[in-house]
């Protein structure tokens, strides 16, 4: 079935999303946040990991230098001190071997050295340290007191900064080890350093020598904060000193990079536009799971509704009542309109309405309703979103005077024929979307549906209503006639009883024999004429052996083996097999029993559904008789000829007659069972 949908809105969905009713699912944005939120906190970490990574990289780099210029410089001032210290243990050893003797002399050798070597202010030989400074009487007296421990060479610092003093002990070594006195130079040890420091390692480094006793020696540029200081022992000349190493500024910014900032400032901005990104799609498609299930929730309301409103068919008025408020509790919506169109469509008979008071049950014309009227023409779906902001097929007095301004009309088809129509409305503007309009357009197929069924329940029970009647007048008919045909057999077996004249025996008993027939007959039709369509084996037995009271003489007993057998039969056919029964019955007692005896009637079954009923007796004194024989002879065999014909064209079955082995005769009926008889026969 086509689908066509005109929409008259004066704003769009964006517009006025805040006063559509079908609002957002509230619970949507904290659930859909919760995955974007861990992955922004799990990329910030990231980029905090990498942003620290790359600046431990560039730390370990700036470290590796400053450990590198820490162990060059360390070398060079043990190596500088070391250069420096040489001339003086040459002019020692001179002193010692005997040159250098004269005071002049010793002056022409302090004064080559101190020309070669401009960092040392003084150079001078000293034997006696009682009139010296103390830090001269200090070298001397640690002189004295290695050369018993038999060092060759030693040199003594003693540290002054910013000078230090080098003492080389003048040791005599024969006839016995004896100190002739020390050499001593004070050498500027800030020129020394300046020497073998370029300019560019003062820039980048915050220098520092300590002497033994942790005395500032040198110092030069500063370190910057934050930054650890490195430190490397040093013995020089014989004295553990210090060089502690620290970057400046100018240093770290020459080595380091933007890398680490680039890193974390533009892996928190990826980081939050990866999580943005994920957020809005993690919102959308939680907005769509909730949307989704929020119409399944919708359709399954929409399916119970129509089922309740569907077990309720034949409740009248309640039927019909019930679909304008399901409409509003399934659309959210506050009035609605359920109306029949009349074969015109040039107005609604209106059924049912919820929510607007201007308009009750009766007909509605269609003149002030032009979006009714065109979707009656048209079968169409009209959509108002706002009735002040359209002119198109929209009535703005009509829907004020409804109180709605937003509305939905749809028309009720059945195939291709509109029978109805079901206006749902809102007192305010609505977005009306695609999902609404769906479960309306569901709603309204089940409630053209649920019309066409309640009309057509009408109908039938209309039917139901004249079948009923003309029933009970069948069945007053049925048992008038069923009481006129019992006493018309009533009547011709009292005329037959009346006034009997003079005739020959056989004429009596052959009247004697019609009466019992007619007695029979009347009896079954009696069992039946009360509106039975079947009737069971046994009960028909029972009421047919009565008929034989008249001739069974009081010694002969009549035995029924049913109690096992359970056959149903149909009217005709038991009406059949009553006359047969009660002709062999009649047969087995006047001709097989004599005054004593017994005749036994029994059944049971056969194969494809058959059934077999026999009627035995004993014989005249044991003896074996042809029953057949002695019919023919005092009945003239009309009674057999009744049974075989009654047997074949009311029965569809076969008669036997024989004779038993231990004396008497069994006679034999047996016949099919048609699709509307049962039987549950164990014998």
């Amino acid at each position: 079935m086509s689908y066509n949908k005109i929409v008259l809105a004066g704003v769009r969905l964006q517009d006025i999303q805040s006063k559509s009713s079908i609002r957002p699912v509230k619970s949507a944005g904290g659930w859909a946040y919760l995955l974007p939120g861990a992955l922004f906190v799990a990329l910030c970490l990231l980029v905090v990991v990498l942003w620290q990574a790359e600046e431990r990289h560039e730390r370990q780099i700036i470290e590796s230098r400053m450990s590198a210029t820490l162990s060059q410089l360390a070398r060079r001032v043990q190596q500088a001190v070391d250069d420096r210290a040489r001339p003086l243990r040459r002019i020692a050893r001179e002193r010692a071997a005997g040159g250098l003797s004269t005071p002049e002399a010793f002056d022409d050798g302090m004064k080559l050295v101190i020309a070669e070597i401009p960092s040392y202010q003084s150079i001078r030989l000293v034997t006696d340290p009682a009139n010296e400074p103390p830090e001269v009487a200090e070298i001397y007296q640690r002189a004295v007191e290695y050369q018993g421990k038999e060092f060759h060479e030693s040199m003594i610092v003693v540290s002054n900064s910013p000078e230090i003093l080098i003492g080389v002990p003048v040791v005599r070594m024969t006839p016995r080890r004896a100190v002739l006195g020390v050499v001593v130079g004070r050498l500027r040890l800030e020129q020394v350093l300046q020497l073998i420091m370029d300019t560019a390692q003062q820039e980048r480094f915050e220098i520092i020598l300590l002497g033994a006793k942790e005395q500032f020696l040198y110092r030069t540029g500063v370190a910057a904060t934050g930054w650890d200081v490195q430190i490397l022992p040093l013995e020089v000349l014989d004295e553990q000193w210090q060089l502690r190493i620290g970057p400046s500024a100018a240093f770290i910014a020459s080595n380091t990079s933007r890398s680490p900032l680039l890193i974390l400032w533009g892996g928190l901005g990826l980081s939050v536009l990866i999580s943005l990104a994920v957020g809005q799609w993690s919102l959308q498609r939680r907005r769509h799971e909730m949307e989704t299930r929020s119409h399944i929730e919708a359709l399954e309301r929409l399916s119970e509704l129509s089922a309740a409103i569907s077990a309720k068919l034949g409740s009248g008025n309640e039927v019909i009542d019930r679909l304008p408020r399901a409409a509003c509790e399934l659309l959210g919506m506050d009035t609605s309109i359920v109306g029949i169109a009349d074969a015109d469509r040039k107005l609604i008979h209106v059924v049912a309405t919820v929510g607007v008071n201007s308009v009750g049950k009766g007909d509605y014309f269609l003149e002030a309703a032009p979006g009714v009227r065109h979707s009656l023409q048209t079968g169409q779906i009209v959509i108002i979103e706002d009735s002040e902001k359209v002119k198109e097929l929209v009535n703005p007095d009509e829907m004020r005077r409804l109180g709605v301004r937003s509305a939905m009309e749809l028309p009720l088809r059945i195939e291709s024929r509109v029978i109805g129509m079901l206006i749902v409305g809102d007192r305010r503007p609505q977005v009306l979307d695609e999902s609404k309009v769906q479960l309306a357009r569901l709603l309204a197929n089940q409630a053209a549906v649920i019309l066409a069924n309640h009309r057509l329940y009408q109908q039938m029970d209309e039917a139901i209503a004249v079948q009923r009647r003309d029933a009970d007048a069948r069945a007053v008919l049925l048992r008038e006639l069923n009481h006129r045909v019992k006493n018309n057999l009533a009547g011709i077996v009292a005329l037959l009883s009346v006034g009997e004249p003079e005739m020959p025996e056989n004429a009596r008993q052959w009247l004697g024999r019609v009466t019992d027939r007619i007695s029979n007959m009347a009896r079954t039709h009696e069992l039946l004429s009360g509106g039975m369509q079947t009737v069971d084996l046994k009960e028909l037995v029972e009421n047919m052996l009565p008929s034989l009271a008249v001739i069974r003489p009081p010694g002969v007993r009549i035995v029924s083996e049913m109690e096992s057998v359970d056959v149903v039969l149909g009217t005709e056919r038991a009406v059949g097999l009553a006359m047969v029964l009660h002709e062999l019955c009649y047969n087995a007692i006047v001709y097989g029993s004599g005054e004593n005896g017994c005749v036994t009637i029994r059944a049971r079954a056969a194969k494809d559904q058959r059934v077999v009923v026999e009627v035995m007796d004993q014989g005249l004194d044991g003896r074996q008789k042809s029953v057949e024989g002695e019919s023919a002879r005092r009945d003239g065999g009309m009674g057999l000829t009744l049974v075989r014909g009654l047997v074949s064209r009311e029965l569809q079955g076969e008669f036997t007659l024989c004779s038993r082995a231990e004396g008497g005769t069994v006679a034999t009926v047996s016949f099919p069972l048609r699709h509307d008889e049962t039987t549950d026969v164990s014998i």
